[in-house]
């Protein structure tokens, strides 16, 4: 099992390899808040990473986020997305990567944007078919700069041992989000399962 955390700030980067910025971020609609104490509520995460070559030029990147990003923020079960990118020789990265984050609100939602027609389908024109990488949802809180647009993302991702009981593994990690999410930089916070890997 592992646990992954994602956490979009405006604080400035660590510079480690988990360290990007955000082309843009924004509600599909409203955030999707799952886990919160005494509210249940179904949430999905999802990112894909794409290489670029080195030399890429991002600015087609940026152009790409800029107008074809929009167009999602009607879908219906999509709760947030990120555009995240890190950019060779910047803030520490030794690569180009465009690696877009999606918390959804409904399974169905994240069907019709990879299966439907919803959008997967021009990633995969562009740049070919990335693997897809998607968790249970356990988490996802606001943070006091909600409604600013964040600058930097966080992704950790900790493997939850065979000898731990998972659900303090989430319990605790739960505990920690909340925390994470009271920082003064913060826009959001998210924890997702793998119960597979």
């Amino acid at each position: 099992m592992t646990m992954t955390r994602h956490g979009t700030s405006h604080a400035t980067p660590r510079c480690g390899f988990n360290d990007v910025g955000i082309l843009a971020a924004g509600f599909a609609g409203r955030l999707v808040l799952a886990g919160q104490r005494g509210r249940r509520t179904s949430m999905y995460a999802m990112q894909y990473e794409i290489g670029l070559l080195a030399g890429y030029d991002i600015a087609i990147i940026r152009h790409r986020v800029a107008t074809k990003g929009p167009l999602l923020d009607t879908m219906p079960g999509l709760g947030l997305k990120a555009y995240l990118i890190r950019e060779q020789g910047k803030n520490g990265s030794s690569v180009n990567l465009y690696a877009p984050f999606y918390l959804w609100a409904s399974i169905q939602g994240m069907n019709d944007f990879l299966w439907n027609g919803g959008g997967f389908g021009g990633i995969v024109t562009s740049f070919g078919r990335p693997p897809v990488h998607h968790w249970t949802g356990v988490a996802c809180l606001p943070g006091p700069r909600l409604y600013s647009a964040p600058t930097w993302a966080t992704r950790i991702i900790e493997p939850i041992a065979p000898e731990v009981d998972p659900a303090e593994a989430v319990e605790d990690a739960r505990n920690d989000t909340a925390r994470r999410s009271r920082l003064c930089n913060v826009h959001s916070t998210a924890i997702a399962v793998d119960p597979w890997n």
